[in-house]
This record gives structure tokens, C-alpha cells and sequence, in this order.
């Protein structure tokens, strides 16, 4: 009970003490008390359970209390405890009539009830739920999460084996959670299939082998025997669920509320059999979609993540595990690292192929963090949801460029405030994510807000340090990026791998599914005409092109994108579309795409033309990356966003007008550039449904020179 609306806390003889009317709580299971033997109601008083015959100390025993569930994670139970002399059968006074005050008010022969304590249930809490890989063994370790404020968790076993016809002890089993959220319920009826784990057999819901065994103050399940660990086999979330069953006690387990969820862990990995199809020449990039994905910038209670990689095998059938994955395609693809300023080294192990000194054998995954935009997508706040569902909304300082079905994790520099130390510490791990992150169900206010299942009441006040500035991580994607296919292949297998340190091999554990490249649609014609050859100057650019027949243009139900790429800005470098144009700085509010307006569309081009009878398409907006690749400002883009269904049109006549900078001489343009031509277009796919996909590309040179002035 709460003491302020209670009044637990005074003393026994105040009228207004709340332990004489208290009803008590539901949670209370068995043995059976404050019940109403005919009815099962509860009352506030026919409490029965006696507490021993010792006058100095009352021992209630094998008290059992149902377990509370909040927002997907089991948490503390927080209860005032009462106690009265003696029972209602031995006592002839009538509690409404008796005088508290009186020197009678507080012997064996009355009904007078005082608060003796506070009872703090805990739950067990499962230990580093965010440090399991798929295929490796897994130790599985659950215990109170104060062990040091707690009381002991178990009796010692009896020496009986954990594993075998005589097993007894502890069930802990592992459910894999797929579309419906594990509960109490679910840990009672479900249990892990061969396929998803190895090394933990249950027959039947309420049975399991092996059982856990205690060390210290924790129940650990590992498998016991070297040679039978416990093996995760398939990434995703799975609960972790718990029951006691004993030697003698052979219908323990087979009740629903015996069982309790400990907690919810990521095993991380690929969600697998996912297909690529990229455009050889050009220099993309692929999301791997997966589990529990963290780097080496994601902090989590005092712990970073490892870092991300994946490999491309030289065939389809080769083996993600083992010696298998050093056999790469070497001589398909490259990688174009930032460390090299964009310029693109082999895909191998072995640094004498090719001109580079350092070849890639393990090609990094990012994690898309709060800092991937920038200004920071800081969380500035979590508030209940204004509408009264059982969600919370986060508001970030910028658009997040998050989707619907991301999984988000806070860092741990969001601090929610309790009174009690224990209910902070349950708060801390919903707010967190509980090991298993919050699912993004709505986006609110252009991706400005989210909408996440965290469901608490009352909401705590939080404190976020530095103000406004939570910092998160999303789990479910890797982007692996500046991939260059240098020839059309078959599928490729892609496999998916860690390592602790970026100097360090990484570990390869499963395929992440299958990547080709094929040759992409080329517009008909791109020409780039210069209007000066001089050196040092700054005039208009007009670049000619005429799209292909590809009925890309049509499927298209979103907005589509024109690229326009410098690929050696030392050479040809943007310039603004002013009348005494300059070259063109930084533009820190509009180099990311959701900063795209009409506004820098005016500022970057001097006229737009087409052959289609509507015209040029109006665009919605412009950005301009200005470090693509990596490449330190080497490689510049300009993107054209259109409106959905209003995008360029096949088999059509276009015209763009741009000013550039000349910066200085060539006479050939040979070698300036890894793709054939410093001026790449681009038209590219629906941004929603193949953001990087390519309809039609095409690369040119200037027509002409660009000379020394005269």
C-alpha cells in the first residue's frame, strides 16, 4: 500500500492508521489469505497465515507473490507489511469498538494492526542481456538485481544432477519472440525449438533439460558440459523464462503462474536470406537487416559494442564460418574507403593485389546513431503519450531519419527519479530498453517524433544530461557502404561478422544473404559543355542528357532523385548561381536530404529545360552532399528530389544550367577521376522503396580543355 494514501506510518492507537482497513494486495498467491473461504474475495481481515510459535520471531513461510508486469518487463513489487497478534477465530473483540489506546491495545487477545516493515519483491533480473552473438555459447545468468539489499535467492540445492531422468531445480528456457510480445503467459506455454536453440531440450512447456544450477547468488544455465553448451542459432529477441521444479514436486511448472519472465535479450546477427542487386561502375551501398547490432560509439552501462563487418565471398557456396570466408571477391568488387579519400582498394586479404598498399578485407557496417545527421538527432525529451495510449513519444532535436519498425536503444545518459531506490533501478531498465530496445511504431511531425510501446504510470520526471541531448543507437540495421562492383557476378554470399577492435580480423558467424551486380541502363546522351576555358574562373556549365527507355520511370510511386556528382572537385568544383557567382562553401543547413528545399535548388542552378511538353519537373528540393564517400570533399554531389509521380520522364530531352569553378588547367582529363568522367548524372529510383537503385547513369568530360589564361 502507499503509506501517504494509507497511512500505514502512524502509529497504532491514531484512528486514521491504514493497516486496520487495508485490503491486501492481489499479488499475494498462496498459502491463501485475507480470503473469504466461501467466496475467495479478498478482505481486510481472515488473515489466516500464522507466523510460528517462537515469541521472538515470526516466520511466514513459502509465501509466493505474483509477479508484476509493466511495459514488457517484470519490476518490483513494493508493499508496506502489517501484522496483527491474532487470528480472527481467537479473538472476541470487536476491532470497531475496541480502544486503541488502551494498555489491552496491543496483547495477544486483540485485533490491533501496525505496520512492521516495508517488503521489497524483486524479480530476477537477467544479467548483460545485450552480450549474446549468434553461434557462439551463451551463458545465461539471472539473478536479484540488488544482491546485495536482497534476501538469499535460493536454499542450496540438493546434490541431485541438474541434467538427466533425475533432474530437478530451476527452469530457465529460452522462447523465441517473433510477432507477438513474450509475457508471463507465453513463457508458460512456450519453449525453444531445435532450430533456434542447441544445447537446451523441452519436450513439453513445463519441462526442460538442462536445469540451472547456482553459483554464489545467481542461477546460471550454460549447458554445463563443454561439450553440449547452449548455442543461440537463429539472431532475433528471445525471453528468458523461469520456474522451480523439484525432485518432489512433480507437478510444479505445469501452472501458468508459477512461471515468470526474467528478461528479453538480442542475440545478435542477420536476419539472413536477404538479396542485393547493385549497379556495376558505381559506387553504392546495402542495409543488412538483423538483430542487436551495436558499434563501438554505442554505450551501454559503462560498455561499448563491437564493430560491425561483413565479407563477400568469391561464390554463392562457400561457408560464412571457418576458413571458408577468406576465399573473397577479390576481383568483383572494391571498396572505396574514407580512410583513402574515396578513392576504392580490393576486396582481399592480401595487399599485392592491385596498385593500393592496403587492401579491405573486412568491410566496416555503420550503426545509424543520434550524430549520423548532423545537427545531432538528440532526444530532448520523453513524454507520455498525449492522447492517453499506453505509449511514450520521444521528441528529437532534428528530423531522426529513423522508420517505422526501427529498434532504438537510449544510452544511459537519460535518468529517470523515484523515491524508492528500487523502483529507480526498474525505471532505469524500462527507459533503456530492457536488453531489447524500443520498437518504433509511428513517426510524428516529419520524423521529429516517435511513438515507442513504453507504457508508464505515473511518468517519472527524467533528467538528461546535457540537457536535451539523450543519445541513442538503432539495433536492426547496418549500412554498409562505398561498395564498387567492377564486373557483372552471379549471387555473391555476403556473411556477417564482429571484432572487438578496429585493428583486429573479425569473426564471421553467419550469411547475411546473397549480393550480384549487374550493368545498369546508360542515358542515351550526356554531354558537358564549358562556356570558358579559362583557369581560375567561374562560368556557366550546361550538361545535356537524354534518358533511356526503362520503364523504371513509370513503376516509380514515389519520389524520384537527380544526381549530379563531381567526381574531382580540384578540377570542376560547384559555384552559386548568383550574379557575381563565387565558389560554393559549405552549406551546413542543407547537406543532408531531409534539409533538401526549393530554396538551394535556386541557389545551385541557373535554368532547367526539357524537351517534355510540361517542361522541367518542378522539383521539391536540393541538397548537396559535400563529402561523399568519404572522399574529404574530393567527391561532391547535388541531389534533385521531385514530387512522387512527377519525376523525369523517359526517352526525354534535359537541360541544366550550373555555374562551376574552373580550378585550374588540364589538358586531358585521363586518370583525374576512379569513374570515366569528372561529371556523373544519376537518375535514381523510388527513394522509398530502392533509395540507391539507379534507372539511368552516365559519365562525361568537359568538350573541352580547360587552359592557362592568356
Amino acid at each position: 500500500w502507499d503509506p501517504i494514501e494509507t497511512n500505514t506510518d502512524l502509529p497504532h492507537w491514531d484512528d486514521r492508521n491504514g493497516c486496520q482497513d487495508a485490503m491486501e494486495v492481489l499479488a499475494w498467491h498462496s498459502p491463501p489469505n485475507c480470503i473469504d473461504q466461501a467466496t475467495g474475495e479478498k478482505l481486510p481481515s481472515h488473515c489466516l497465515t500464522p507466523g510460528g510459535n517462537d515469541p521472538y520471531v515470526q516466520l511466514f513461510q513459502d509465501v509466493r507473490m505474483l509477479p508484476l508486469f509493466e511495459s514488457g518487463v517484470n519490476v518490483a513489487q513494493i508493499y508496506e507489511v502489517c501484522f496483527v497478534h491474532m487470528p480472527l477465530e481467537v479473538d472476541g473483540t470487536d476491532p470497531a469498538t475496541f480502544n486503541r489506546t488502551s494498555d489491552l491495545a496491543m496483547q495477544n487477545t486483540t485485533r490491533t494492526w501496525w505496520k512492521v516493515g516495508q517488503l521489497v519483491v524483486e524479480p530476477l533480473f537477467l544479467l548483460n542481456p545485450w552480450q549474446y552473438i549468434i553461434h557462439t555459447p551463451a551463458e545465461i545468468r539471472v539473478a536479484p538485481l540488488h544482491r546485495n539489499r536482497s534476501s538469499t535467492m535460493h536454499d542450496d540445492f540438493p546434490e541431485l544432477p541438474a541434467d538427466g531422468a533425475d533432474a530437478h531445480g530451476p527452469i530457465l528456457k529460452l522462447v523465441h519472440e517473433t510477432v507477438v510480445p513474450v509475457d508471463n503467459a507465453i513463457c508458460a506455454t512456450g519453449r525453444p525449438s531445435a532450430r533456434s536453440v542447441r544445447g537446451l531440450s523441452c519436450p513439453n512447456a513445463s519441462y526442460c533439460l538442462p536445469r540451472a544450477v547456482k553459483e554464489g547468488e545467481e542461477l546460471v544455465l550454460s549447458g554445463g558440459d563443454p561439450a553440449h553448451l547452449i548455442e543461440i542459432q537463429r539472431a532475433g529477441v528471445y525471453a528468458v523464462c523461469y520456474c522451480e521444479k523439484f525432485g518432489n514436486a512433480e507437478a510444479a511448472c505445469e501452472d501458468p503462474t508459477e512461471w515468470m519472465l526474467v528478461g528479453k535479450m538480442i542475440v545478435a546477427g542477420p536476419r539472413g536470406e536477404q538479396e542485393w542487386v547493385l549497379d556495376k561502375g558505381i559506387i553504392q551501398s546495402f542495409d543488412v537487416i538483423g538483430f542487436g547490432f551495436s558499434d563501438e560509439n554505442s554505450l551501454r552501462d559503462g560498455k561499448y559494442g563491437p564493430y560491425n563487418t561483413v565479407r563477400i565471398l568469391a561464390n554463392g557456396q562457400g561457408s560464412c564460418a571457418g576458413a571458408g570466408n577468406n576465399n573473397l571477391a577479390t576481383t568483383s568488387l572494391k571498396v572505396c574507403s574514407p580512410v583513402n579519400k574515396g578513392r576504392c582498394q580490393y576486396h582481399s586479404m592480401d595487399d599485392s593485389v592491385g596498385v593500393n598498399d592496403s587492401n579491405i578485407s573486412d568491410i566496416p557496417g555503420v550503426v545509424w546513431r543520434y550524430n549520423s545527421v548532423y545537427p545531432p538527432a538528440y532526444i530532448k525529451s520523453l513524454t507520455p503519450d498525449p492522447g492517453g495510449g499506453p505509449s511514450t513519444v520521444a521528441t528529437f532535436a532534428q528530423i531522426s531519419v529513423l522508420t517505422e519498425g526501427d529498434t532504438i536503444h537510449f544510452e544511459d545518459n537519460i535518468e529517470p527519479h523515484a523515491s524508492h531506490w528500487r523502483r529507480k533501478a526498474d525505471l532505469e531498465g524500462i527507459i533503456t530498453g530492457a536488453g531489447r530496445g524500443h520498437d518504433i511504431v509511428e513517426l510524428m511531425d516529419a520524423g521529429r517524433q516517435a511513438r515507442i510501446p513504453m507504457s508508464l504510470d505515473p511518468f517519472p520526471p527524467l533528467t538528461i544530461t546535457p540537457p536535451e541531448s539523450g543519445r541513442w543507437w538503432r539495433s536492426n540495421r547496418l549500412k554498409v557502404g562505398n561498395i564498387k562492383g567492377i564486373e557483372e557476378t552471379p549471387p555473391l554470399l555476403v556473411c556477417w561478422g564482429v571484432k572487438s577492435d578496429v585493428d583486429e580480423e573479425a569473426t564471421y558467424y553467419e550469411m547475411a544473404g546473397y549480393i550480384s551486380w549487374v550493368n545498369p541502363n546508360y542515358f542515351t546522351v550526356l554531354d558537358v559543355g564549358l562556356t570558358s576555358t579559362s583557369a581560375g574562373t567561374i562560368a556557366p556549365l550546361i550538361i545535356s542528357f537524354t534518358t533511356g527507355d526503362n520503364p523504371m520511370y513509370l513503376e516509380a510511386r514515389n519520389a524520384m532523385q537527380l544526381r549530379v556528382c563531381f567526381t574531382n572537385t580540384s578540377v570542376l568544383a560547384f559555384a552559386d548561381s548568383s550574379v557575381h557567382p563565387k565558389p560554393l562553401e559549405h552549406l551546413y543547413d542543407a547537406d543532408q536530404q531531409h534539409e533538401a528545399s526549393q530554396a538551394v535548388c535556386g541557389m545551385l542552378f541557373v535554368e532547367m529545360w526539357s524537351s517534355h511538353e510540361f517542361g522541367f519537373p518542378v522539383p521539391r528540393g536540393c541538397w548537396v552532399d559535400f563529402n561523399r564517400y568519404g572522399a574529404e570533399g574530393r567527391v561532391q554531389a547535388i541531389y534533385m528530389i521531385f514530387t512522387p509521380l512527377n519525376g523525369l520522364k523517359r526517352s526525354t530531352q534535359y537541360q541544366l544550367v550550373m555555374n562551376v569553378h574552373l580550378r585550374h588547367a588540364v589538358d586531358d582529363y585521363t586518370g583525374l577521376s576512379e569513374d570515366p568522367g569528372l561529371v556523373e548524372v544519376t537518375a535514381l529510383d523510388d527513394m522509398m522503396a530502392k533509395p540507391e537503385g539507379v534507372v539511368d547513369i552516365q559519365w562525361a568530360n568537359p568538350d573541352k580543355p580547360i587552359q592557362d589564361p592568356a
